[in-house]
């Protein structure tokens, strides 16, 4: 963290060096930076395009009021989320200032209090993603799209689903739309079916949704440039739904990543995948307590695949080397739960540079060892693993020559 201060922002620009982006967040913004920071000359930040505010006083949004107008993307948390209180004037304010945005992400308790001025504000808008506690009606969602007729990727939390008349709006407004997430959601699924969306390219369904093979067949249809699909924690996805997708004539053609992870899908529904989709690039199954390292085994057959998530009980010693035989490519492996005693068989993905075992049983030998198979690691997730101690930092800060990430 650098410490806001005349002084060291002087020198910034008497060198020519000026601020494109900051992140300011309540940790960090100590009442002397604040104070510090309200008697800068606002030349200081005439370059700045990018804004993260997070979990931010009202005082410190109110002194970013003067650069809201020239900012391109903002990430803004809002302070109430802890309170579960309306938006702040000052908040409201802010947003009403920002009239340039082609990005903005909205984390608050109430966004219907801030939709119309975003809409309004900000017609350029290519990226918009609204979540937090508040969740949109469907009417809400019908103006949301007719506001930003440009937006091609769009993040929103409905209420109680999302009627094909919602999505027939939004499919003949937002004809650019290529990412669409629609996370959250407690009622029944999606009614996709009849909209087209003619580049669709990424869909997350992430959430307790009532997943049916109607609905599956209904995004096919209406999305037939689809190549993600984010099926997590939905309810009742299992092998007979993935089943009927597979087996349909209305699949998904251009499928290369697939998230299952909380699904109760069996070995048998990742063969179908497998055969289905053999060029498949990802595919997520963390937490499929009904896998076997049978499942493990017919993955290997899909020689694109470059990123995977499976769950502890999936996965082997012998499993573990047929996937890195057969997916040369494997650059990302995520295991949830992993057993400790498949950490030597890591060192068969010659290309792996991001690995996360978080909740595992490895222990600071294990670590060690992880140091000699896979020394070219950039990623590193090794968070809720309880077994392991301090004793391992001088491993983790000595023996990954490339590790540019850690999670502990």
């Amino acid at each position: 963290m650098i410490k806001v201060n005349p002084p060291l922002m002087d020198w910034f620009s008497n060198r020519g060096i000026y601020i494109t982006s900051i992140s300011l967040s309540r940790e960090m913004v100590l009442k002397d930076t604040l104070h510090c920071a309200q008697q800068l000359n606002a030349n200081y930040f005439h370059s700045l395009t990018e804004l993260r505010l997070k979990n931010t006083d009202d005082a410190v949004v109110e002194l970013m009021l003067p650069v809201a107008r020239q900012l391109k993307s903002c990430y803004f948390h809002s302070a109430h989320m802890s309170t579960n209180s309306m938006n702040s004037d000052i908040e409201t304010e802010f947003v009403k200032r920002c009239v340039n945005l082609t990005a903005f992400e909205y984390f608050g308790p109430c966004a219907s209090v801030v939709l119309p001025v975003i809409i309004k504000s900000s017609p350029n808008l290519t990226t918009l993603s609204l979540s937090g506690v508040y969740m949109f009606t469907n009417s809400e969602i019908q103006a949301l799209s007719r506001g930003v007729p440009g937006v091609t990727n769009l993040v929103v939390a409905p209420t109680d689903g999302v009627t094909i008349e919602t999505l027939t709006v939004m499919a003949d407004i937002c004809p650019s739309l290529r990412q669409l997430a629609l996370p959250q959601c407690l009622g029944a699924s999606p009614a996709f079916g009849g909209s087209i969306f003619p580049v669709l390219r990424r869909l997350n369904l992430e959430g307790e949704y009532s997943m049916s093979v109607a609905t599956l067949l209904g995004v096919a249809q209406s999305c037939p440039a689809l190549g993600s699909i984010n099926l997590t924690s939905n309810k009742g996805l299992g092998t007979a739904v993935v089943l009927g997708l597979c087996h349909s004539t209305s699949v998904i053609h251009n499928l290369r990543e697939l998230f299952l992870n909380h699904s109760s899908i069996t070995d048998s529904g990742v063969e179908s995948v497998v055969n289905r989709y053999p060029g498949i690039h990802t595919i997520f199954l963390l937490h499929c307590e009904k896998l076997t390292d049978r499942a493990t085994l017919s993955l290997s057959r899909c020689h694109k695949l470059a990123v995977i998530g499976l769950p502890g009980r999936a996965v082997t010693l012998e499993s573990l080397k047929t996937l890195s035989r057969g997916c040369p490519r494997i650059h990302t492996l995520h295991l949830s739960s992993c057993p400790a005693h498949v950490i030597p068989a890591l060192d068969m993905f010659r290309k792996l540079e991001s690995l996360k075992i978080s909740g595992s049983h490895v222990q600071d030998n294990e670590i060690a060892l992880l140091a000699h198979v896979c020394p070219m690691l950039r990623r590193l997730d090794i968070s809720c693993a309880i077994r392991i101690t301090d004793r391992c930092l001088p491993v983790l800060s000595h023996s990954f020559p490339k590790l540019k990430k850690l999670k502990w």
